[in-house]
């Protein structure tokens, strides 16, 4: 018979020699049993381990700081090893290839939320959030912000030199609106860009932070394809039939149109499988992928920052009913009366599907749609899509927020 001390018994699990440890037959059948379940996690354990060689700037370095390009042939922001990671986005890994088909894709290249200290000419110190970026933390000296990226988050890029700018409307610059804030642009040859520097822990807790892309919701680069921004498509023909072919022609036309990025993320791929989940919660596949279909599982995994960050404020899914299927894609516009009601109200935003259920909410303003669609949200559920005229109040500011935090199309 064995007698085992606790300390003895640690040291059985953590020891470096545990695989030939694990493999003897203890008398003791609970040690056995604890034994071999450690030796089953450690194996999933390890299926998902990455590592990842720690890049360490010197004090110039941290000085000097590096460029923040402004690239738009890329299709998503990449961060380079000046950029601080405060989040990593799990289960998620990407395939990038560069401009040229000949070159081999770069894969597993994991999405990261880092953050860049930034100085204005007037001496303040600004932290901005570079969100949903590939991570080369680990082989780029400078970074690559995909315009569009920020453009589509509501900040206004105008990377246009003054030189070439033949009307004389160019600002050169980076404008965060909601706070009224700008940053001049500077240039590297003929590309624009902002310099930033990695931020100390100081600036970090008492500076200003802004957030250039958006962390609230995935990046899609393929938004811009999905939404020509063409604000209506109309036929000369009146016969439906005609109209609706001459309708899916264009439709047609236009996503053969060809797309060049000099940096271009080709696929997501995930680690959480239906063979890894069932072989973890010990449950079938079936069940597996069962889940996985129900479930978002998003996840990020936190590195550093505030405490205000630790934690996301925003409600869960489970909170709202979700609307999936065809019948879950509604259309959406604001009527207008040309008689203000005894209640004040003069618009109407209606929401309709294709099962011809209709829901409307009475407005003041048409700046109030935002309200309306929050009301929908809570009172009907969270529909997969949302089709509107692009109109400003349905396609910018609040309105915009609340389809990217319940990730509605």
């Amino acid at each position: 018979m064995i007698v085992l001390t606790l300390k003895g018994l640690l040291y059985w699990l953590f020891s470096p020699m545990k695989s030939s440890i694990i493999q003897t037959k203890y008398c003791l059948k609970g040690v056995y049993a604890i034994c071999v379940e450690y030796q089953s996690r450690q194996n999933i354990i390890s299926s998902t381990e990455r590592t990842k060689v720690k890049i360490t700037l010197t004090h110039q370095e941290r000085v000097d700081g590096c460029q923040l390009g402004m690239d738009s042939h890329a299709d998503v922001s990449c961060a380079g090893k000046h950029a601080r990671v405060l989040e990593i986005v799990e289960g998620q890994s990407c395939t990038v290839r560069p401009f040229n088909d000949s070159y081999k894709p770069m894969r597993d290249i994991k999405t990261v939320n880092v953050a860049f200290a930034l100085d204005s000419d007037r001496g303040a110190t600004y932290i901005i959030h570079l969100n949903q970026a590939l991570d080369f933390t680990d082989s780029m000296q400078h970074s690559i912000l995909c315009t569009n990226q920020a453009r589509h988050n509501g900040v206004i890029v105008d990377d246009v030199p003054p030189i070439v700018d033949w009307n004389k409307t160019s600002s050169h610059s980076v404008y965060f609106e909601k706070a009224d804030v700008r940053f001049p642009l500077f240039m590297n040859g003929p590309v624009s860009f902002l310099n930033v520097r990695y931020p100390s822990d100081w600036e970090m807790e008492n500076c200003t932070h802004l957030e250039l892309t958006n962390g609230n919701s995935t990046w899609d680069p393929t938004f811009f394809e999905e939404h020509d921004r063409i604000s209506s498509i109309s036929t000369f023909s009146q016969d439906p039939i005609i109209s609706s072919m001459m309708m899916e022609d264009l439709i047609d036309g236009i996503k053969e149109m060809s797309c060049v990025s000099a940096m271009k993320k080709i696929g997501t791929e995930t680690f959480l499988t239906p063979e890894y989940l069932s072989d973890l919660w010990g449950i079938g596949l079936k069940q597996a992928r069962r889940t996985l279909k129900c479930t978002s599982h998003n996840s990020l995994r936190i590195l550093e920052g505030q405490i205000s960050r630790r934690v996301k404020t925003r409600p869960h899914q489970r909170l709202y009913n979700q609307l999936g299927g065809y019948l879950g894609a509604f259309a959406s516009d604001t009527a207008k009366a040309n008689i203000v009601s005894t209640r004040g109200n003069k618009y109407t935003q209606i929401f309709a599907n294709r099962g011809n259920y209709v829901k409307s909410y009475h407005q003041k303003l048409k700046s109030e749609a935002p309200n309306s669609l929050d009301r929908f949200i809570h009172e009907v559920g969270v529909p997969n899509q949302m089709l509107t005229d692009n109109a400003k109040e349905l396609s910018e500011g609040e309105w915009k927020k609340i389809c990217m935090k319940h990730y509605i199309h």
